[in-house]
């Protein structure tokens, strides 16, 4: 699960397993100094009309992580039908705030 907060949006989370990425096919090395590239789009769902665009920096430290946990989870076998189970049993049992304060790691960008 990711879970985003922005600005002084509520925070979100979106399910993600790297067996559902059909563009994933391996996973970059990184030098000290790099992390992932970000693009946020705040789109006005009620109009369809794009707010902002913004190109955010990830932490080297951030991404080295999520980069791990995408590979450990993608050597894991994986069964659709188990995945979108856990799903329904997870957004049943847990809010939002539960999700976050179960998180294991977080990036934080500031302005």
């Amino acid at each position: 699960m990711i879970t985003v907060k922005i600005g002084n949006l509520n925070w979100m989370d979106a399910p993600y397993t790297p067996h559902l990425s059909k563009n994933l096919t391996k996973i970059p090395l990184l030098s000290e100094n790099q992390g992932l590239a970000l693009t946020l789009i705040l789109v006005d769902a009620i109009i369809g009309k794009i707010q902002h665009i913004r190109l955010l920096g990830l932490s080297n430290r951030f991404t080295e992580k999520l980069f791990s946990v995408v590979k450990e989870h993608k050597e894991k076998p994986f069964d659709l039908a188990e995945y979108n189970q856990s799903l329904n049993r997870i957004f049943s049992t847990y809010p939002t705030s539960k999700i976050i304060k179960m998180s294991t790691d977080y990036c934080k960008i500031n302005d």
